[in-house]
């Protein structure tokens, strides 16, 4: 999967895992690489906690190296800050549907300067 159009600083973005979105005027892109894990609380269930997921995304500037981190749900970190700007994840779609069936979990990211 390719990147996909541009968007802005700021301005929260949804991506399947393996899609890039490029960020400002090329300045970055982000990869969301892939679903690390996912304790959440499942749907229609009663929790106590209500859990968290794990995320692996790769921020990769227009100059300078690639870094990789990992985004939480509800743990920390939320967010991961590389060449001066901040991946924060704002949410993460359910890997588990109503009837119980896996889905391809969808995250929401925002970039900041």
């Amino acid at each position: 999967m390719g990147v996909t159009p541009r968007v802005a600083f700021g301005v929260p973005f949804t991506l399947l895992p393996g899609q890039a979105a490029s960020v400002g005027d090329g300045v970055v892109a982000v990869r969301y690489d892939r679903l690390l894990g996912d304790g959440r609380c499942p749907p229609r269930a009663m929790c106590v906690w209500q859990g968290d997921a794990t995320i692996a995304v790769t921020i990769l500037p227009m100059a300078g190296a690639a870094h990789s981190a990992e985004l939480h749900t509800t743990l920390e970190p939320r967010a991961a800050t590389h060449a001066g700007l901040t991946v924060a994840l704002v949410s993460l779609g359910a890997s588990i549907g109503d009837d119980g069936a896996p889905r391809v979990p969808r995250a929401e990211l925002v970039v900041t300067r």
